[in-house]
Formats: C-alpha cells, structure tokens, sequence
C-alpha cells in the first residue's frame, strides 16, 4: 500500500490510499487499508440565464407602470431565484476552500448552506464529503443523518445522502491508526518527508496527530517562510515548533509572518536557532519591523552563527554594524544591498575587537576601501571574503587589514567555495586527557603534526588496558619503544600500523614477546624498516598477519 499524504488537501479523487480518519471521543487518527474511491460532489457553475430573464420580467413590468406585477416579480426573485444562486455561490466556494486545504473555511461555508435552506441536502453532502476526505468519518457520517432528518423523503437527492453515509460507515469501520500503531521514529520519518500544506493539514487532523507533528524535533530542523498560506499558518505553531528550529529562512513579504517570527525570537523561543536567512522577498516593506529584527538578532546571539540579509528591494536595511553588534557569534554572514555600501556600514566603531567573523559576503553597487576598512580592523579572524560591487582601492585594505585571509572572491560572478571546518589542532596535552578515558577501546592516531613521542609514549602508559584496536599511521615520532608499549596491552586484539619510517623488526619483536596474548590480527603497511623475514615470523604468532 502506497501512502499519498497530498490526498488530505489536494485532491478530489482517491484510489488506493489511505485516509486518514479521526474519531472525535478518542481524538486519534487513522488510516484507510483498504482501495476506496472517495470523491467531492459536482459542483453547479454559476448560471445567469434565470437571472437575467426574471430581471427583463420586472423591467418590463416597471415600464409599463405595472407596480403590483414588478413587487410579486421582485418578491419571486428574492424567494427563489436568488436563493438558488447563494447556495450555489456558497457550494461553489467551500469546494475551492477544501481543493486548497482549508477546511475549516469549507465546513463554514457548508453549514451557511444547511442554515439558510436546511431541508435542501446540498449543504449535507458538501460538508459530508469534505469531512470524509479528511477522514473524519464520524463527523461525516452525522452530517449525513442529520441531513436525512431534515430532507424530506420526495427529495431528489436522498439516495445520495444514503450512499454518502454507507461509505462513510464502511471506512469508519475499516481502519487502523498509524500514529500510535507505528514506532515514534518511523512516523517521525513520515512526517519529515511530507511538504508544508499536508504538515498542516496533520496538525488539524485531531488532537494525537497534531502532538506527534509538533514533537517531531527532524521535521522543525529548518523551516521556511515562503508567501503561501500553509508557511503563514505555521508562523502560528511558533510557540510549540521554535525550540526545534536551527534555521528559519524567511521568504514572505507578509507582514503578520515576519511579525511572528521576530516576536519569537525576541522572546527567546528559537533556543537552538544557528541559521537565520532574510530573502529580497521578505526584506520588502520592512521598515517598520527593523526595530524588532535588531532585537531578534540580540537575543539569538548565543547561538546564530549564519546570518544571510538581501536587501537589493528595500531602501531601509539595517546596517552592518547592527547586525555585527546584535549577531555577537556569528561566523558567516551575506549581505547585499541596492545602494552603494557607504550607506549601509554604519558605525562600525561601536562593534567590539575581535568579533569570531569569519565568513564575510558583501554585495553592493559599489564597494570602496572605506567601507570595508573599520570592519576588518574589528573582524580579524575574517578567512573567506567574497565582494561584489567594489573598485581597486578594497585590495590594499585586504592586503593590510585582513591577516587570516585564504579565500578572496573580486566581484567574482560564480559560487565561490565555502570554508573548511578547521579541525581542532591534536596536541600531547590533547592525548594527555584522552588517556583519562576509561572507556576507550579503539584509537587511532593518523599524521598528528603537534604530537610528540613523549605524547605518544605518555598516552599508551595511561591509557587503559582494556584498548582492544590501535591504528597508528604516517607518524614519524613513533618507534619501538612504542611498539614495546603496545604489547603490554593485554585485551588488544587488532594492531595497523601505516607507513611508520622510525619502526624496525625488533619493534614488532617487542609486540609479540609482550602481554597482548589475544592479537588476532597485526596488519603492516608502508613501513620500509620492517623487513619480510620479520612479516613471516609474525605469521607463526599472530592469527592473521597483512
């Protein structure tokens, strides 16, 4: 069976797929196994034909001073005809409503319908249909009664409202609830997998369904704010999902869906929050909102560490030095604007030395030393700058204020490469601490640069005996006197050694005529001063010798 989660909000038409269906009392979800075919009720397109006669009926009435005739027409009109057309107005509507995946407007189009002619069953079986097809099945099936009360028995469409209720019992009989049949993890992976619209169609299924998406810590990971009504609606889930979000990218113009965002952050909702990424979109019309995005940027310091602002549509953006002041840790940041960069710097003097920044990409329509110059001089640890917009004048500032530099991108057109992580430098104190590790069991120890035989040696004599695999490789301060540590070992069962140049035959000498009896395999490679002869000897006591 094939899962197609659009079906909740999209499609009119199913076959062979599961529904969701929820029980009001229990408030849980679950799916449809079996093939079904549930589908809307035709809707009937708007006709003007009865309009426009009964409307040359009264004008011809009024014309020829017939006042009595034009009130009983008028009156014919009212009662019937345009009564006819509001309910298909209204039938019209709540089936765009539920096409789109919005529910809760359909049913409230439907129930105006049963309101306004209740013995009619066109409001029935809208509201009916759309309840099933969001598996609400209970609800559907009392929709249905409800309309068989109110219709009378001479009605047209009675068979219909009988059939509608049949299926609707036949899938309310046959059903099995994913959510809480299913592991955590694995409808947790569901969830992750689907995209916005069928995410909020889950959080309104019922009360289980909308606890298990909004706990679902994967699914909040990153979160974008695009100009549909499915992103705008999330905006209100805020308090629940922001402790979950690391980036938000917001790319609505919608002043309510900015709104929501920076009031959050401001509240320091978003806890996690490492990425933050303000598109052209999004920084349209934001003046007014400035105010609360610098403060937003404040109490997210903690953690924001990328920060990404296009500005090329807005004539107000907050300046350089903001976001340097607020953003206090970052360590990538991307910034364009329209105008030149002068206008947007700001006071840079007010940013403290020594700011983590490390990635720095600016565009503009011009770029000068100047601009760039103070910025440096409080951001020196900058390792990747990437400018477009600039003139000559920036490369003597980078060449004197930029002492860390390895990436410089010049008005380059193309994706210039990201940093690489620096990998934390690996020292004897660093292996000092490791050998405090009482439950280490497998080391491995690959071209350490800062490490020293004496870190070396000092390692293995603390280390702990329980060591069952050790990798050592392209360290030319190992040697063997090393070896003879190793072989103390008794619990280690696995030896590679790697293109050691300082390890000769008696160091492996001193690993067989050590402690470590449970060896089981020695594996030898690129060492040029251990000898075949001395390989061959090692196979007599080891298991397995490469």
């Amino acid at each position: 069976m094939q899962l197609d989660y659009s079906v909740l909000a999209h499609r009119s038409e199913i076959d062979d797929y599961a529904v969701p269906n929820v029980d009001q009392g229990d408030s849980s979800a679950s799916f449809q196994s079996r093939t079904i075919k549930a589908e809307f009720p035709p809707i009937n397109l708007i006709d003007l034909k009865p309009l426009q006669s009964m409307a040359e009926k009264i004008n011809t009435a009024i014309e020829s001073q017939r006042y009595q005739d034009a009130i009983h027409d008028v009156t014919m009109a009212i009662d019937q005809t345009l009564q006819l057309q509001l309910l298909d107005l209204l039938d019209i509507r709540a089936f765009c409503h539920a096409k789109q995946g919005r529910r809760d407007l359909a049913i409230a189009d439907t129930q105006k319908m049963i309101d306004y002619k209740p013995e009619m069953t066109n409001g029935y079986l809208r509201k009916g249909s759309i309840f099933s097809t969001y598996g609400q099945q209970k609800q559907a099936i009392e929709t249905y009664e409800k309309g068989l009360e109110n219709a009378g028995s001479d009605c047209p469409q009675i068979d219909q409202l009988e059939t509608a209720r049949k299926a609707a019992e036949f899938l309310n009989a046959t059903c099995i609830d994913l959510v809480t049949q299913l592991p955590g993890e694995i409808a947790s992976d569901i969830l992750s997998r689907l995209p916005q619209a069928a995410i909020v169609t889950c959080l309104s299924i019922s009360r289980t369904w909308r606890q298990r998406t909004l706990k679902c810590e994967s699914l909040w990971k990153e979160l974008s704010i695009d100009d549909n009504l499915a992103s705008i609606q999330l905006t209100n889930m805020l308090p629940h999902i922001a402790p979950w979000i690391q980036k938000l990218a917001i790319n609505s113009g919608s002043n309510l869906a900015r709104e929501n965002c920076f009031e959050h952050m401001q509240k320091g909702s978003f806890t996690k929050i490492q990425t933050i990424v303000l598109t052209a979109q999004a920084s349209q019309n934001l003046r007014s909102q400035l105010i609360m995005l610098s403060i937003a940027f404040w109490e997210t310091r903690h953690t924001l560490t990328a920060v990404s602002l296009d500005f090329t549509d807005s004539q107000n953006p907050i300046t350089l030095a903001d976001v340097l002041l607020g953003c206090s840790a970052v360590t990538k940041l991307t910034y364009a604007v329209a105008s030149p960069m002068s206008a947007s710097v700001g006071n840079i003097s007010a940013v403290k030395n020594g700011h983590p920044l490390a990635s720095l990409q600016l565009e503009a329509s011009s770029i000068v030393g100047t601009d760039i110059e103070s910025m440096l001089k409080r951001c020196r640890q900058v390792r990747r700058l990437i400018m477009n917009g600039c003139d000559p004048t920036v490369l003597n500032i980078v060449n004197t204020k930029a002492p860390n530099l390895e990436i410089l991108g010049y008005n380059h057109p193309y994706q210039i490469e990201e940093l690489q992580e620096k990998v934390p430098e690996i020292t004897d104190t660093v292996l000092a601490s490791l050998a405090n590790i009482k439950t280490l069991r497998t080391v491995t120890f690959r071209s350490l640069k800062n490490v020293t035989g004496e870190g070396i040696d000092e390692f293995f004599r603390k280390a702990d005996k329980g060591l069952t695999s050790v990798t050592l490789a392209e360290l030319s301060v190992v040697k063997d006197n090393h070896m003879a540590l190793l072989g103390e070992l008794k619990c280690l069962k696995q030896i590679e050694l790697g293109k050691l140049s300082s390890v000769t035959d008696q160091g492996i000498r001193n690993i067989l005529d050590g402690e470590c009896r449970s060896l089981e395999k020695l594996t030898v490679s690129g060492c040029c001063s251990i000898t075949e002869e001395c390989i061959q000897f090692a196979k007599q006591k080891v298991k397995t010798v490469a």
